[in-house]
């Protein structure tokens, strides 16, 4: 084994995971909204959420981004977790595309000749001013570096025979292959890409004549191994987030014993074909275990998701913790939005709350205000990451729009809690006449912000709303009025008029703020509704 040995295969490894990243890149350029579209449609059946996962994923060449995409829907209540788990179970499938690629493509064809040619075309492509053609060049050139890393690997492996010596060489058949699922494993957590080694693995085979069932012990660890990559992204996560994440652990696990027990069962047969077509022997097997971890799966699929339904609940039923956003969404800047916009909407329905509470002289505002901070905070910090983002025109102005909505909200905390000091400190004038109307005045904010309340992507009656708001509106107007006989007659002092007038003024502009954020939340649902509507 000679430096240049070594050094063709590392630089034959890092064109190949620098192709795949180029590719899937331009793939999700190309695909663009529509990923989001084609999830959607998913939902009718695990059938077809199992297969959308599939072709997705196969066409993208990413599981990661799928993944993602889906970690956002059921953030977002756009998909339900039993939807969400069927399609991570394709998009485990899906990832065995990658394999056939390499075995049919890769090491098959001489293609290697043509590598360059397409990098070249594909960054003349991405010279171009259209964004379709940046997006095509750079998922050729990403095609080209593809190939040409998987020839250099081919060359540089194939001088290794002398040198390559497998762990485990003296244990019996069982350890061996526990061994190298082991090292497989290891592997893929390091590289993070189990694309990579299963590259690896597969050069390995063609060029050191690598017994195959030692080589499939280590597609089996690469397959696991991608268990390593969710338990990373949901670190600090989201329960959904988590919960699916288990989902594919789990299903990673099961396919590994499957895999493990077909390999012992194929053992005497994996010889013979030694000679044939190894590669795609390799390929087949992958996309065979895989596809039995569905099969087997299936049925079980409605007691799967009820009992991860009962996990992660105690993160659920803390009202300031994320329940929406995590860093996952962040490299999906759509979905993103989506769920900042469920999240905003438990910070509004805070400050709803806390402005109740004051209104009704109760001692919840200490509470829902340390709630209310701790979840600014969090919501700040997805903000800040969200912006550094490329974002579109389109998706700017969305998160405008919904930075103007948080500050609707911070200025309904903000009255709620100068309304919470100076109610406390002031009681009731004696006039029963003003009295009766500065508590019905009180009384009728109640309702109001009762009404506008955030509740998810349900929406209250605009009309009722309005209705509403023109109700304590002119109950602040007859209360002014009331509030002036009483301190031209020297009913109220005048100090104590100019502090109720000040404290009705403070809730109807309180009322004002918590209608405008209801209704740009309300226009933005709308907005995305018809946009999905259009799109169907």
């Amino acid at each position: 084994m000679t430096l240049t040995m070594v050094s063709t295969t590392l630089g034959g490894l890092g064109l190949f995971l620098l192709g795949m990243q180029l590719l899937t890149e331009g793939l999700k350029a190309l695909a663009g909204s529509r990923l989001h579209e084609w999830l959607q449609r998913a939902a009718h059946s695990d059938q077809r959420a199992i297969l959308s996962g599939t072709l997705i994923t196969a066409l993208v060449q990413s599981s990661s981004a799928v993944t993602v995409a889906t970690l956002g829907f059921v953030n977002a209540g756009l998909l339900s977790l039993r939807q969400a788990i069927a399609i991570v179970f394709g998009c485990n499938l899906g990832t065995t595309m990658t394999g056939w690629m390499v075995a049919l493509l890769g090491l098959k064809l001489d293609i290697g000749a043509l590598a360059l040619p397409m990098i070249g075309l594909g960054m003349l492509a991405q010279l171009l001013p259209r964004p379709l053609l940046q997006a095509s060049g750079q998922s050729l050139s990403g095609l080209g570096l593809f190939f040409l890393g998987i020839n250099l690997l081919k060359d540089g492996l194939a001088g290794w025979n002398a040198g390559l010596i497998l762990p485990g060489q003296d244990l019996p058949l069982l350890g061996q292959l526990l061994l190298l699922i082991g090292v497989g494993t290891l592997l893929t957590a390091i590289m993070q890409s189990s694309s990579a080694v299963l590259a690896l693995v597969l050069s390995a085979t063609v060029s050191l004549n690598l017994p195959l069932s030692l080589a499939a012990a280590l597609v089996i660890g690469a397959n696991l191994g991608t268990t390593s990559t969710a338990i990373l992204a949901v670190i600090g996560a989201t329960a959904n987030a988590k919960r699916v994440a288990a989902a594919h652990i789990l299903f990673n696990l099961l396919t590994a014993a499957v895999g493990l027990l077909l390999l012992l069962g194929l053992h005497p047969a994996l010889s013979q074909w030694q000679s044939q077509e190894p590669a795609s022997v390799l390929a087949a097997f992958h996309t065979g275990f895989n596809l039995l971890g569905i099969l087997l799966l299936w049925p079980l699929l409605t007691r799967l998701t009820l009992w991860l339904q009962t996990r992660f609940q105690q993160q659920e039923h803390q009202p300031s913790q994320p329940q929406y956003v995590d860093t996952t969404l962040l490299a999906t800047p759509a979905l993103a939005l989506e769920a900042l916009d469920l999240e905003l909407a438990r910070l509004g329905s805070l400050s709803l709350q806390q402005a109740q509470a004051a209104l009704s002289s109760e001692s919840g505002p200490d509470r829902l205000q340390q709630e209310w901070e701790t979840l600014q905070q969090h919501l700040d910090q997805h903000i800040t990451e969200l912006g550094r983002q490329p974002l579109s025109v389109e998706q700017g102005q969305r998160l405008s729009l919904l930075l103007r909505i948080s500050h609707y909200y911070q200025d309904v905390r903000h009255q709620a809690n100068t309304l919470a000091t100076q109610l406390q400190a002031r009681p009731l004038p004696t006039a029963s006449a003003l009295s009766q109307r500065l508590l019905q005045l009180q009384q009728d904010g109640v309702a109001l912000l009762e009404l506008a309340r955030p509740h998810g992507r349900y929406f209250c009656d605009p009309a009722a709303l309005e209705h509403s708001l023109q109700r304590l509106q002119q109950g602040y107007q007859q209360s002014k009025q009331l509030l002036f006989e009483a301190g031209s007659q020297g009913q109220l002092p005048l100090q104590e008029m100019l502090a109720w007038l000040d404290i009705g003024g403070r809730l109807e502009h309180l009322a004002e703020l918590a209608v405008k954020a209801h209704r740009h939340r309300a226009s933005l649902f709308v907005t995305t509704d018809q946009s999905h509507a259009g799109a169907a």
